[in-house]
This record gives C-alpha cells, sequence and structure tokens, in this order.
C-alpha cells in the first residue's frame, strides 16, 4: 500500500496526515506544489518522499504525478486534511488483503466531516483507495475523478462505506 497526497502549505496537518499510515503503508509520496511554510520540512523528517510539481492548476495532473511515482500495489490518496483515526487504519490492509482475489479495484469509503474535538457532523462517500494499474488515473482540472482508461470504474467498485471511514477535517 503506497499512500500518496498532493500538498500546498499543509505544515498544521501534514504530521497527522501521515502518521495513520506510518506502520502500515509500504511508502508515503508527497507531491508539493509550492509550499512556503514548513510543510516539504515536516513530510521528510516523517520519512515521507518528496516530489516538486510545478502547479499548473489541474488537480487531476498532480494527482496522477504522484500516482506515477507509487510503486505499491494499492494506492490510498488522502488530502492532507484527511486520515484514518487509529481503529479504521487497522481495518484497511484485512480489507485490501480481501479483495486481492475479487474483481474489484476500487474501494468505496466513508467520508466523514470531523470539528476540531474529532465529532463527526457530517457524512458522504469518497473513493480513495484503489488498487496501482495501467489506465487508471484522475481525469478533470478540478472536481477530479477515477477513470479506467476513460471510462467508468463503477462496475470494479466495491461498497465498504459501512466498513471503513476516512475523517475529513
Amino acid at each position: 500500500l503506497s499512500q500518496c497526497m498532493i500538498v500546498k502549505n499543509e505544515e498544521k496537518n501534514i504530521e497527522r496526515a501521515l502518521s495513520w499510515g506510518k506502520d502500515i503503508v509500504y511508502e508515503q509520496i508527497v507531491v508539493d506544489t509550492g509550499s512556503t511554510d514548513r510543510t516539504v520540512e515536516l513530510a521528510r523528517a516523517m520519512g515521507a518522499k518528496v516530489y516538486d510539481f510545478e502547479w499548473i492548476d489541474d488537480f487531476a495532473a498532480a494527482k496522477n504525478y504522484a500516482i506515477s511515482k507509487a510503486s505499491g500495489e494499492w494506492i490510498a490518496f488522502l488530502d492532507a486534511d484527511e486520515y484514518f483515526p487509529p481503529e479504521e487504519a487497522e481495518k484497511l490492509m484485512p480489507l485490501l488483503n480481501k479483495l486481492a482475489r475479487t474483481r474489484y479495484y476500487v474501494m468505496l469509503t466513508s467520508w466523514m466531516h470531523v470539528n476540531r474535538d474529532e465529532k463527526i457532523f457530517a457524512g458522504g462517500v469518497q473513493t480513495r483507495i484503489f488498487k496501482r494499474m495501467e489506465g487508471l488515473r484522475y481525469k478533470k482540472r478540478i472536481h477530479e475523478e477515477l477513470e479506467l482508461n476513460g471510462g467508468s470504474i463503477v462496475e470494479c467498485t466495491v461498497d465498504a462505506s459501512n466498513e471503513l471511514a476516512i475523517f475529513h477535517s
């Protein structure tokens, strides 16, 4: 499992964003799009592989660059203000191991919006975990979405939203 994220000026979030995966993921890929704060320094200090990406006003391009740097079989692509709480992080690898023997290559998870006290106040679903494979990339400059070779991923998406939640602060 590779953890990937794109960042810009996320020094207040980067440590928590990387902490959840320290004992779970194979590698942490951070693509910086022009930070002027300590984001890059903090990410490197935590052991992340940090790459620079000149911002071209295209979130999909930056995310796809991060994917190109990943070498894990699976990718967890969370934003810097998102994380798995410890009890959720523990569920991730067992779920991925179950998927290894199926036709699914994208996982739909719950996406819980939390306040400063980590109390949930709203929720939804997101596709942030997927298999690293040729042709599976983000499309659209903003409000980017995963597509496989320009087509839908719906038929190969497993719904794990009742089993796994990403927290968004």
